[in-house]
């Protein structure tokens, strides 16, 4: 969940941005632009300045359908990711499986909100980054009842569900604290963010494999 809504919700930021730049780059008419190759740095920053403000004043619906696009190609992936993770898990097994999300995920999150793309490549690169990071969330409900026996599996896989939602409460809060505070975009925060995948593949060095084990009397 800490995840979820530190880094995957900001996927469609990325999509949205993209299609901003490419929208004022197609703004700067063939003049500007020869006009600003011999201007100063700081003057062609300020001409791209202005023509985004105009931008996103005056296409409010446009910019938010980008957004709403990334996502659903996001969640398209994650969804497909959903459905993958029982056949993986039964074929590699349970920890194996969490690692290859986590680690996907991580690796895939360094690189959507760092390596600049356009909104062309991103139609690929957010549906495996959607996979990646939303995959693992299928395989909490297969994998906590097997970790109890009969007896305490309806408390033990409770209290993991609900002590994980508890811990990564703050992850809501802490997104906003950290914008303000540093003064940074919402997409450096999820880059930030996403060293908790890093944290998630610790814990699972001491996780046991349940695959083909005995269920627990």
């Amino acid at each position: 969940l800490a995840t979820f809504w530190g880094a995957h919700i900001y996927a469609k930021n990325v999509l949205k941005d993209a299609a901003i730049n490419e929208m004022v780059e197609a703004s700067i008419s063939g003049d500007q632009r020869h006009d600003m190759q011999d201007t100063l740095t700081g003057v062609t920053t300020d001409i791209k300045g202005s023509i985004r403000e105009d931008i996103l004043a005056n296409s409010v619906s446009t910019i938010k359908g980008w957004e709403m696009f990334g996502m659903l190609i996001t969640a398209t992936g994650g969804g497909i990711g959903l459905i993958a993770f029982g056949p993986l898990c039964q074929r590699i097994g349970r920890v194996r499986t969490f690692i290859f999300f986590h680690s996907g995920g991580f690796i895939s999150a360094m690189i959507l909100f760092n390596v600049p793309m356009s909104t062309t490549l991103l139609y690929a690169a957010l549906p495996i980054f959607g996979f990646l990071t939303l995959g693992m969330h299928a395989g909490y409900a297969i994998y906590f009842p097997e970790l109890f026996p009969t007896r305490i599996r309806g408390t033990g896989t409770g209290f993991c569900f609900n002590a994980g939602r508890i811990i990564a409460a703050p992850i809501l809060f802490s997104g906003g604290w950290l914008q303000k505070t540093f003064n940074t975009g919402p997409l450096q925060i999820a880059c930030g963010l996403s060293f908790l995948f890093l944290i998630g593949l610790l814990i699972l060095l001491a996780a046991p494999e349940t695959k083909d084990q005995a269920e627990l009397a």
